[in-house]
């Protein structure tokens, strides 16, 4: 009887110790990565600059598998040849041939963004905020300077903070300078000027 009183405390500790040891490594944080030059992350939108034929994907991140969300731009020229040129050996890695740049990163839980006046404004439910990110004529992005980076890649001067929690969604009319945010959490919508 002791024997198997022995068992099962010995049993019943290791149970314990593998459960104890199992919950330290599921709430250890793993350290995340960046996003690939050629990969996207949950993208949620895309945004198109018509006058130099380039095209911006929004990661939202969503799963946070990645350290920030990113907006990477695609040259629509390349991508027609691509897509027009017949495979040599495999067509496995076509992405990093049509992306203009490593993009920036932004904050994630990004949503419905709009491109104006060679800015992209993106909506970031992660902090109830917009960042205007400026686009050159090679489609090359930036949002600040590293060492002044509060947010992902982005400066203050590059975010504009909401009133209202959750903004999810930009539009604006063709000659407005108004543009015309929604929030999740309230349904409000609020006119945040461009100029």
């Amino acid at each position: 009887m002791r024997n198997i009183l022995r068992i099962t405390t010995l049993f019943a500790s290791l149970i314990l110790l593998f459960w104890i040891s199992g919950l330290i490594s599921a709430c250890g944080v793993s350290e995340k990565k960046d996003l690939l030059l050629e990969s996207f992350a949950f993208p949620i939108d895309l945004v198109y600059d018509e006058a130099h034929q380039n095209l911006f994907v929004i990661s939202s991140n969503f799963d946070l598998a990645y350290k920030y969300g990113n907006i990477k731009g695609i040259s629509i020229s390349s991508l027609k040849n691509l897509l027009n040129a017949p495979c040599k050996s495999e067509c496995k890695d076509y992405n990093s041939s049509v992306i203009l740049s490593k993009g920036v990163n932004i904050a994630d839980y990004a949503g419905l963004s709009i491109f104006y006046a060679g800015k992209i404004y993106v909506p970031l439910r992660r902090d109830d905020s917009i960042a205007v990110i400026d686009v050159d004529e090679k489609g090359n992005l930036s949002c600040g300077t590293k060492e002044e980076a509060v947010l992902g890649d982005c400066d203050d001067l590059h975010i504009v903070s909401l009133p209202y929690g959750e903004p999810f969604s930009l539009v604006m009319k063709k000659d407005d300078s108004c543009i015309y945010t929604s929030f999740l959490k309230n349904g409000n919508v609020l006119c945040v000027r461009a100029d």
